[in-house]
């Protein structure tokens, strides 16, 4: 018995298999939906590294310096999207996706800053028999009277200025 052609699969040509194959594909990307947008905040200002979702779905993106994100590959249909940042409050909206429609949806977060527990005691000491010296880790010692010629009570820019 002679040895079947490997032009055929099925019964079909091979050739006619590929072209199946990618006229299928032109169709389903044809199809391929997208939300586009931009995150900002009540000023107008980018909000960058918001994470922006469709509820109900595993899409997510996350937003770039300048608040820009795209979903890509969204399937048709009514979805709520999601858009959480920390430092904001969440935001969140209907859309409406059609077959191979391309959405832009701008939204803008309102600033809700984390609240911490307040700190009310601090408390440091250095052995007086250690040198500073002799510790395994580094460390720059500042006196009261050095901290107090910075004129000014902001710790971080008394550091900047004894470092």
């Amino acid at each position: 018995m002679p040895a079947r052609s490997v032009s055929r699969v099925c019964g079909f040509p091979a050739a006619a298999l590929v072209l199946l194959t990618l006229v299928g594909a032109a169709g389903l990307e044809a199809q391929a939906s997208r939300l586009t947008g931009r995150i900002t905040d009540a000023e107008g200002a980018a909000v960058a590294g918001a994470v922006v979702s469709l509820r109900g779905t595993v899409l997510r993106a996350t937003t770039s310096s300048q608040g820009r994100y795209t979903l890509a590959n969204v399937p048709p249909g009514q979805y709520t999207v999601l858009a959480r940042a920390i430092g904001f409050a969440p935001g969140e909206t209907e859309v409406t996706i059609a077959a191979g429609e391309t959405v832009t949806l701008d939204l803008t977060l309102a600033r809700a800053p984390i609240e911490l527990a307040p700190i009310n005691v601090v408390v440091g000491s250095r052995a007086r028999h250690t040198a500073a010296e002799e510790l395994a880790v580094p460390v720059d010692v500042f006196t009261a009277d050095q901290i107090a010629q910075q004129g000014t009570t902001e710790t971080s820019q008394i550091l900047q200025s004894l470092a």
